[in-house]
């Protein structure tokens, strides 16, 4: 007959080992909401207060703020980091500075589209050191955030989508649900 403390660790083996692979996996399974945020993480909300109408403020001068409206009014927030080389040539018309802005795309340097990950936002600390570094290669750089990441709703939205397009596993009925392209 097994003493008591054998027998204390084997249920608290038994427990460990029910809870791991059985309770965890089938709550992650029938949870979608768990999985949206454990995939997308989009309890993360770093970094905090950021002016992204003043990138400057970020250590980004030389930066444009701008949003592009989609389709179904979800605005997306989109910096164009100027190459370094440029910095000096700057209008200071505020009335110039966006055709300027557009036209600078147009010349001879490389334009890195920025697709940050899953996480945060375009004003993350590492990712504007990034930008530094580009922009110091001359390179003009266009980061944007992801459709609706900086609007909670929509992002949930998204989200939701996305999910729903993973557990009926075909693109064409996700396009014939909802009007145009996943962005």
């Amino acid at each position: 007959m097994p003493s008591s403390a054998f027998r204390t660790v084997l249920i608290w083996a038994f427990t460990t080992t029910l809870i791991t692979y059985g309770v965890i996996p089938l709550v992650y399974r029938y949870c979608p909401a768990l999985q949206r945020h454990l995939v997308f993480l989009t309890f993360v909300n770093y970094p905090r207060a950021i002016d992204f109408s003043n990138p400057e403020s970020e250590g980004l001068p030389g930066t444009r703020n701008f949003y592009l409206d989609t389709e179904d009014n979800v605005k997306v927030g989109v910096w164009h980091i100027l190459p370094e080389s440029l910095l000096t040539s700057i209008p200071m018309e505020t009335t110039e500075k966006d055709a300027w802005f557009e036209n600078s795309l147009g010349d001879h340097r490389p334009v890195i589209l920025y697709l940050h990950g899953n996480t945060a936002s375009r004003a993350v600390a590492h990712r504007i050191e990034l930008y530094n570094v580009l922009r110091k290669m001359d390179y003009h750089v266009v980061a944007f955030d992801y459709r609706g990441k900086m609007l909670a709703y929509y992002h949930t939205v998204l989200l939701s989508n996305l999910f729903y397009l993973k557990k009926i596993g075909t693109n064409s009925h996700f396009h014939g649900r909802h009007k145009g392209n996943i962005e």
